[in-house]
Parts: C-alpha cells; sequence; structure tokens
C-alpha cells in the first residue's frame, strides 16, 4: 500500500505538471506560443538596446546647463534704465532706489545686465530690496549670487543685521539665514526706508538675518 500510494502521488504531480506547461504554453489565435512570443518581443527590446565598447548599456546623457559668461559687479549709474526694467518685469517696486544705487550690486551677461540687487544701510541694520533676474535665466543659480554678494557687502559695511520685504519669495531666503519675524522687531531706522513706509504693502513677510551666524553664508 505504501509503495502503491506513493506511485499514485507521483503521478499526480506529473499530470499537474503537464497541465501548467499546456496552460502556460497554450497557443495564440494566431498559432504561435505565447512564451514564444513573449520571448520574441524581450529579445526585440535588447536589439533596440545600445551596448558600449566596454559591454555596458549606453544611457543618454544628463542634460547640464552650460556655463554663462557672467560677471558680477557694482551697479553703476548708466545701469539704472535695465535696473528698473528688470524691476518691472518682476513686479518689484521702484520707490527709493535710486538713492542707493552706490550699494547695488548687477550681474552681467554679455555686458548686459540680467540680474540685480540692492542693499540700503542704516545704522541700526541693512535693507536687503530689489533682487530680481531675467525671467528666461531664472533657475541659473544667479539670485542666489546676488543675495551671496550683498550679504558679504553688509559685513564689509560693518552690518550685523540685514532685514528684507517680501511678498513672492518667502521660500527662497531661508537657505541665507532669513528667518520669519514681525515688524515691530525690525529697528526704527530700517523703519524709515521707503520700502517699509509705502512701497510695499502691510501683508509683506517681514524676514531677518544675523550675520553673526554661520548659517548666513
Amino acid at each position: 500500500m505504501p509503495y502503491v500510494f506513493g506511485f499514485r502521488h507521483r503521478v499526480e504531480k506529473r499530470q499537474r505538471e503537464a497541465e501548467d506547461w499546456r496552460r502556460k504554453h497554450r497557443r495564440r489565435p494566431d498559432g504561435r506560443r505565447r512564451s514564444l512570443t513573449i520571448r520574441a518581443a524581450c529579445l526585440t527590446r535588447l536589439r533596440q538596446r545600445k551596448w558600449s565598447a566596454s559591454g555596458q548599456l549606453d544611457r543618454p546623457p544628463v542634460p547640464r546647463i552650460r556655463a554663462m559668461p557672467v560677471r558680477l559687479d557694482r551697479l553703476q549709474p548708466e545701469d539704472t534704465p535695465a535696473v528698473l526694467r528688470l524691476l518691472a518685469d518682476n513686479g518689484l517696486p521702484r520707490d527709493g532706489l535710486l538713492d542707493h544705487l552706490h550699494t547695488g550690486l548687477v550681474i552681467r551677461l554679455d555686458d548686459q545686465v540680467v540680474a540685480c540687487a540692492a542693499l540700503e544701510l542704516y545704522p541700526d541694520g541693512a535693507l536687503l530690496r530689489s533682487v530680481a533676474v531675467q525671467e528666461s535665466l531664472k533657475g541659473r543659480g544667479l539670485g542666489d549670487q546676488l543675495v551671496r554678494a550683498a550679504l558679504d557687502l553688509a559685513r564689509q559695511r560693518g552690518t550685523t543685521s540685514v532685514y528684507l520685504l517680501t511678498t513672492t519669495a518667502e521660500g527662497f531666503f531661508p537657505r541665507f539665514g532669513f528667518r520669519r519675524i514681525v515688524r515691530a522687531d525690525v529697528p526704527s531706522g530700517v523703519q524709515t526706508s521707503v520700502e517699509f513706509q509705502s512701497a510695499c504693502p502691510a501683508s509683506a513677510v517681514v524676514m531677518a538675518a544675523d550675520l553673526t551666524n554661520p548659517r548666513s553664508t
């Protein structure tokens, strides 16, 4: 009996395996076996791929942004029309800027002004304003370069705190050490700025950076 049972078990196992094979390799309506169709499709995809001489699969190169011949420079009086156009294109206020051109910065591309920023210096702090980049060049790091240069200029002038007002770029400035504050925390000297007095709406976000903090770079 044990032998008969074992033999019957092996026979049933072979029958199940045969049924599984038939189910897996049953013919398609076009007469081709399903497994062979899948295998042919895989081989076709492999043949379509390109392989290098070393046997590695060639992958398309990652696109890179071409380095631009830009130059960071101090704002010159003759740059004023271009800077005012940049501010208008970015929807930023121009009021009061002409009084602080001597602490303005620009980035030039082929001698054309494509980005700008300015500092207003006061005895109790500085105001960072007018950070604008030409629309077609946004995302290239020009704004980062300008803000870092403006903070360096503030340090050179002996300023330890920089403030700003923004209605659209609150998420951009924390990377440089800026944090959101209330208007009451802004020194009285900085609050005399035209931006605080009238140019920016009361709903604008106020931010500050402590330049003695290593994070403010």
